[in-house]
């Protein structure tokens, strides 16, 4: 699709591109209501979840201390989240390189994100239990491999760095969601998620103007990799407190509890009615 936004801007305009991208997006939302099925609303968990009114599940993510805790180093964090999309360009042509390469930096960035995403998943699956630990790490990986783009002098090292960003950055939100189970479980999910959407919206938008002021000022492109790197740092150590705040009682632990203990329930009836089965059956 970069080439083809390319193509649009450069033959048609800003506004015909957007009005281009716009329909794609409309016939992308279209398509999803059109083919959506729902889930079977049958099953435990959806039962359990259904006790509550909407409204009643958004009090009981705000009433989870840890949850708010996360929610200001998803805040913190996506300051950063847009800056790389949006600089990296430009930031490869002051650096010297071709602008047909400059113009595939974007690309290189999607193809590494997705394969961190693949590697988070595989990682997480197998390896890691406390998915905070993990998303802390990638936080803090993220964040020294931003700092360190502040050494390259050349542009050839710049398409590396570039990859390996976008690995790592990729990675690093895939792992939001995991994380946010690990704390907060599966019956809030969805409406802690959707908070963490609206939220992350105003510093997704200031992280890019920024970097675009401070360039302007400066004439250098330093505050790029320190606007990159320093709010994965900050975010990181927010998320430390999370590991100081008790567990509570909430509502919606005890669904969870609730949910367990049927599930419990009906395995440990399934065994006593096989052993009574296997007993009355005759040798």
């Amino acid at each position: 699709m970069t080439y083809v936004y390319i193509y649009l801007l450069d033959n048609y305009g800003m506004r015909t591109t957007l009005q281009f991208a716009g329909a794609v997006s409309f016939t992308i939302c279209l398509s999803a209501a059109v083919t959506y099925l729902p889930t079977n609303y049958s099953t435990e968990d959806v039962k359990c979840v259904g006790e509550k009114s909407i409204f009643q599940r958004y009090i009981s993510v705000f009433r989870n201390k840890k949850y708010l805790i996360f929610l200001l180093v998803i805040i913190v964090d996506y300051f950063a989240f847009a800056v790389s999309g949006f600089h990296q360009v430009q930031l490869g042509l002051e650096m010297g390189l071709p602008a047909s390469i400059c113009n595939q930096l974007p690309i290189f960035t999607s193809i590494s994100s997705g394969v961190g995403r693949i590697v988070c998943g595989f990682i997480l699956d197998f390896f890691f239990t406390d998915k905070l630990i993990y998303y802390q790490c990638s936080l803090l990986v993220v964040s020294l491999i931003a700092l360190l783009g502040l050494f390259i002098k050349t542009a050839s090292p710049l398409i590396a760095f570039i990859w390996i960003l976008g690995f790592f950055d990729g990675n690093l939100q895939a792992s939001v969601p995991i994380a946010l189970k690990f704390l907060i479980g599966t019956s809030t999910l969805a409406e802690g998620i959707s908070i963490i959407f609206v939220a992350s919206a105003i510093p997704m938008m200031l992280g890019p103007p920024i970097v675009g002021m401070i360039v302007d000022k400066t004439n250098s492109y330093s505050a790029f990799f320190y606007i990159a790197g320093l709010p994965h740092f900050v975010a990181c150590c927010i998320a430390q407190g999370i590991r100081f705040v008790k567990e509570e009682n909430t509502d919606d632990n005890e669904d969870e509890s609730k949910m367990l203990n049927d599930e419990l329930v009906v395995i440990s009836n399934k065994l006593e009615a096989k052993e009574l089965l296997r007993m009355e059956t005759p040798v």
